[in-house]
């Protein structure tokens, strides 16, 4: 095989989640790689999803049929079960940035709303090219990447909490940076995300999705369903992701019991806490006190 330019190569290989995560509660991984002297790599698929940024030199983006010019500061998305691979390849590098979706536990706040939040957590989304990033901004992000993957690499206490803080400031400077034609109002907005705001200002108390539903016109379902698109979750899950966001700040910077944090953050018990603390992020309250 040449890598000649116009030249598709076929379908080579799987990339599995337990090539990169193994057992991880971690769902997210920083790969970078260089071409070497290949001038080609072969099409594959992955079991996650996967934000691709090119850092330097060039190649030609098989994807799905297509071939697509690659140049440095292009960024682009392939989603779980989307094939691609490259061809022409010359002294290309790239960061990948590995991820499960439904296992990130971001508080997606107004970010859910966005453009590209639907980019990259809808797995139907097409895999093309979605921005090219100035040399100033590609620099800044690839600062972020070299942050997660210190993290990831000396795992100091709280290494995942921060490495999911560095994260968002990474996706928070990529939707600041995508095309204006891609971010403009939205004439048909999701009919769920009012509910984001109820949640975000009333996460302490008890909440009924019913009634949350109903008050936005809703059905229970026609809501569940306008949430998981909007957010790629359950509108329990998010709920929690916020109510641990605040208990988070509280464990670190307060010296309130855990039983008045997990109060005061909506958890019945500092036993709930401590359990939805364990599943979401890997760390107990004694990790994070101390």
């Amino acid at each position: 095989m040449d890598g000649s330019q116009n030249q598709a190569i076929e379908f080579g290989f799987t990339v599995t989640a337990r090539e990169y995560f193994g057992d991880d509660f971690m769902p997210l991984r920083i790969v970078r790689q260089d071409s070497g002297p290949l001038p080609w790599h072969p099409v594959h698929k992955h079991e996650f999803t996967e934000l691709v940024i090119i850092t330097g030199g060039s190649a030609i983006h098989q994807i799905e049929g297509e071939l697509i010019p690659l140049s440095s500061g292009d960024v682009f998305v392939v989603h779980e079960g989307h094939s691609h691979g490259y061809t022409d390849i010359k002294d290309m590098e790239l960061i990948n940035i590995l991820f499960k979706a439904k296992r990130l536990p971001l508080p997606l706040a107004d970010f859910a709303s966005s453009e590209l939040a639907s980019v990259l957590f809808n797995g139907d989304y097409p895999a093309h090219t979605l921005m090219h990033l100035s040399e100033e901004t590609l620099k800044k992000i690839t600062g972020y990447m070299q942050e997660i993957e210190r993290e990831n690499m000396e795992k100091k206490s709280s290494y995942r909490f921060y490495s999911i803080a560095v994260l968002m400031m990474f996706l928070t400077e990529l939707e600041r940076s995508f095309p204006a034609a891609h971010r403009g109002a939205n004439t048909n907005p999701n009919p769920a995300a009012p509910a984001l705001e109820i949640m975000e200002t009333n996460y302490s108390k008890e909440l009924d999705f019913g009634k949350i539903a109903k008050s936005l016109g809703l059905s229970r379902r026609s809501f569940f369903r306008n949430f998981s698109l909007l957010t790629n979750s359950s509108p329990h899950r998010y709920l929690i992701a916020i109510r641990l966001r605040y208990a988070l700040e509280l464990l670190k910077n307060s010296t309130l019991s855990q039983g008045e944090i997990a109060l005061r953050c909506g958890f019945n018990s500092s036993s709930v806490l401590n359990y939805n603390l364990r599943k979401f992020y890997g760390i107990g309250v004694r990790d994070i006190r101390h």
